[in-house]
């Protein structure tokens, strides 16, 4: 192709197809932020530890934030507060999703902390 002669479309967008997979190869892979956090909070791998789960009633959710209030109430007891921003509205997360190597979009961990706002990200590729 000569340069007096444009670039057509295709020829474009597969040129910049082949450069956004070229640097997306060549991006250091970073474990989910999750991962790290879990990791941390448990002291332990989480391919080690069981996973439990417990179904509340939507009416019970009160109580249930009332108890946990009143567990962290107690001398030596602390927190700190997840969010988790997703591409979807009203859609959840389960716990191996939030662990596993994100294929594509990005899954952001907000955290509230003494009255500031962090934002650990983590892009996929």
């Amino acid at each position: 192709m000569s340069e007096d002669q444009p670039i057509s479309l295709k020829d474009f967008g597969a040129s910049f197809m082949g450069f956004l997979q070229q640097a997306a190869a060549q991006a250091p892979v970073e474990e989910p932020i999750f991962v790290r956090l879990l990791r941390t909070h448990f002291g332990a791998e989480l391919t080690t530890l069981p996973v439990v789960a417990e179904a509340f009633e939507l009416s019970d959710h009160p109580n249930l934030h009332l108890a946990i209030e009143a567990y962290l109430a107690q001398e030596g007891r602390s927190a700190e507060l997840l969010g988790i921003i997703g591409g979807f509205p009203y859609v959840d997360f389960s716990l191996s999703q939030l662990i596993a190597p994100a294929a594509s979009g990005s899954a952001r961990a907000i955290s509230s902390h003494s009255g500031t706002r962090s934002i650990h990200e983590h892009q996929g590729g």
